[in-house]
């Protein structure tokens, strides 16, 4: 129990050092054309933004109850560690093993699962030389009490031990093979070495991962044989090959630290006994299965305020950039008379830090679909702006480019659109085409 804790303590140690070196991405950048994560993003964002949301340091966003779950499912072989068992040969000393997890991963390195197995184990006894365990409150030798737990096979007493013990094992050299069934449950934590030392990939084809588990280990009664229960460890690695975007092959080489009576036997120089096994298994995962780096580096999303100074500066360079746009549009330059002439469709208003196309707004753009219907030549420009009074320059323009992305995934995906039809530009807060500051929240339409 001692090195299960030790072994813990120093993992999650390493993660909690690493986890402050991982670097600030933007999700458009981590997930390119991706709506659902653009939308797992801003559902993370609006939560941060509720007052009512307590100030969080967990740096990585989709760990939300419903995502990055999974299950697992295993077969392999298995050897058994106990008293005289270096007398079998390893061959002899195979059996099938099984298992079943179901597990979440609550950022890139760290995650949990609850595993089952279960496996039919040999172990190895020589008659006159064993000790068994018997129980408590089970009937023992003549002339013992019947709450003696351990029965010596001295010789003495060999129809005693040949009833209860070697009548249904196979002769083995000097001994017998007595087969016993075993199940074993325990809680994993697990830790995804890649994701420790490199960057975040959620494409990575080669993922190794370290568990180690603590749990409940049952020996199933039979005939006159105890069942016995005891506490287990569980250590072993996963080297896990991604097969599809949802499915992994792994690999898995395991060891059990096990009770000393699991398999009914004591004695010798084992304190401990152990079942090492290597696995083959897939894992299935399912709910929303990545993860998106919160830029705000893990902390409350809040509005940047910038000074007077600050202010003056950015309306002096939008004042220049208004004079400069309302000279280009009156450019007879092709390209540039195209943008120029608005057509009667009405704006996708967005709310603040925010760009998910709401209801309220899907009239515009059926606007926008039933007049590229009715003027099947007709080419439109999206342009996406962000207010000026909130966030910072480089999140504004994140913040627009994603709302004009917003827009066109609706007309492309959901209505058929011809992307080729379909020009995007974003310009942040560079450009306020609104005189209302909440209303440069926009996304327009052009031709």
């Amino acid at each position: 129990m001692k090195t299960f804790f030790t072994v813990l303590t120093a993992l999650l140690s390493i993660f909690c050092i690493n986890a402050q070196n991982f670097s600030d991405l933007a999700v458009e950048n981590q997930f390119p054309d991706d709506a659902k994560a653009l939308e797992v993003y801003q559902a993370a964002v609006d939560r941060q933004l509720d007052p009512a949301t307590q100030a969080s340091k967990i740096t990585w966003m989709a760990n939300d109850l419903a995502s990055n779950w999974f299950l697992s499912l295993e077969g392999g072989l298995a050897f058994l560690g106990s008293e005289n068992t270096s007398r079998v040969d390893i061959k002899d000393n195979l059996n099938a093993t099984g298992g079943l997890a179901l597990g979440k991963w609550f950022n890139p390195v760290l995650g949990a699962r609850l595993n089952l197995s279960g496996e039919k184990l040999s172990t190895y006894a020589i008659p006159g030389n064993t000790t068994w365990y018997i129980g408590e409150n089970h009937p023992g030798l003549s002339g013992q009490s019947s709450a003696q737990s351990f029965a010596i096979d001295n010789g003495t007493n060999p129809g005693f031990f040949n009833n209860r013990f070697y009548k249904d094992g196979e002769a083995y050299k000097n001994g017998y093979l007595c087969d016993f069934t075993h199940g074993a449950a325990s809680v994993d934590l697990m830790f995804n070495l890649k994701n420790l030392f490199k960057p975040y990939n959620p494409n990575a084809f080669f993922n190794p991962v370290l568990y180690a588990g603590i749990g409940y280990s049952h020996t199933f009664k039979d005939g006159d044989r105890t069942a016995i229960n005891q506490i287990m460890q569980r250590y072993g690695l996963q080297f896990n090959f991604r097969l599809a975007k949802q499915l992994d092959l792994y690999l898995a080489p395991e060891i059990m630290a096990l009770p000393e009576v699991f398999d009914r036997k004591v004695g010798g120089n084992l304190t401990q006994d152990f079942v090492a096994s290597v696995k083959i298994g897939l894992t299935y995962s399912f709910g929303f299965n990545r993860f998106i780096k919160a830029p705000m580096g893990g902390q409350t999303v809040v509005a940047a305020q910038p000074d007077m100074s600050q202010i003056n500066a950015l309306n002096a360079r939008i004042n220049d950039l208004q004079a400069r746009l309302a000279e280009c549009l009156a450019s007879p330059a092709p390209v540039v008379a195209s943008v120029a002439q608005p057509i009667e469709l009405t704006p996708v208003f967005f709310e603040l830090n925010r760009f998910v196309v709401r209801n309220s707004e899907m009239a515009s753009i059926e606007r926008a679909v039933n007049y590229m219907n009715e003027n099947p030549d007709v080419k439109l420009v999206l342009a996406g702006f962000a207010d000026v009074k909130t966030g910072t320059p480089s999140h504004n323009l994140s913040l627009s480019k994603n709302r004009v992305n917003a827009v066109a995934d609706l007309l492309v995906k959901q209505y058929g659109i011809d992307k080729n039809r379909i020009m995007l530009m974003y310009k942040g807060d560079t450009v306020q085409p609104m005189p209302v500051n909440d209303d440069n929240r926009v996304v327009l339409f052009f031709k």
